[in-house]
């Protein structure tokens, strides 16, 4: 509703400068007024997916930074194509990172940089991406995430308790529901704690460790 008055206004626009005001900029100006509302949730979006090195990946988040959605609540699946720098800025922001290495690993044969996500202070969270390429639960995912860590020895920084925190408390900490003061009215979720909504599943007990159990839990 808006081309015809900026036609006027400019005359002689690029198409695609047209096409982004009339098309894309509202839902990129919704999207910033959406995460600087404090009773906001959070915004999950697919980005910089593929190899390290594409340069695409790399512009993405260019892109992202330029538009202003490098806002805290802004939580980015894949985010295989940033660099440490990259990294920085999103612990910077206070944004977040869902890490999907099944999919990634099958698709591009390499995934993120898991130790600069970590030491830039971002939240972390695990998910399966979808099921074509990615894992058919988050408890099968956990267990490649687990075998991927193995294999590369990040295990003194990602041992089986942050596996844990990945799929419970981390994940519900991205969308802004992480219980954490019983008395402040807001049932949360991702803890087994006191005034916090909550979802059980029932699993053999293998091993003493509660982390370990649950993450090599079979369905």
């Amino acid at each position: 509703e808006d081309k015809p008055l900026m036609e006027s206004l400019c005359p002689t626009p690029h198409k695609k400068f047209i096409r982004y005001f009339s098309q894309i900029h509202g839902t990129v100006a919704n999207k910033i007024k959406y995460l600087k509302n404090p009773y906001r949730s959070a915004v999950i979006a697919h980005l910089a997916e593929g190899r390290r090195l594409d340069p695409y990946n790399s512009l993405e988040f260019e892109l992202l930074k330029l538009i202003g959605l490098d806002l805290k609540g802004m939580n980015l699946v894949h985010a295989v194509g940033l660099s440490t720098k990259d990294y920085q800025h999103m612990g910077n922001k206070g944004m977040g990172l869902i890490w999907s290495p099944f999919s990634n690993l099958l698709l591009y044969g390499e995934t993120i940089d898991l130790m600069a996500a970590h030491n830039a202070g971002i939240t972390i969270a695990l998910g399966s991406d979808w099921t074509p390429t990615g894992s058919k639960s988050v408890l099968e995912e956990v267990k490649i995430a687990r075998k991927y860590i193995r294999k590369n020895k990040l295990e003194r920084v990602f041992n089986d308790e942050y596996l844990y925190k990945m799929i419970t408390e981390n994940s519900a900490k991205l969308i802004g529901h992480l219980e954490e003061d019983p008395n402040d009215g807001h049932h949360g979720i991702g803890k087994v704690a006191i005034d916090a909504v909550g979802t059980f599943i029932v699993v053999k007990e293998s091993y003493t460790n509660p982390h370990k159990n649950l993450i090599l839990a079979e369905a």
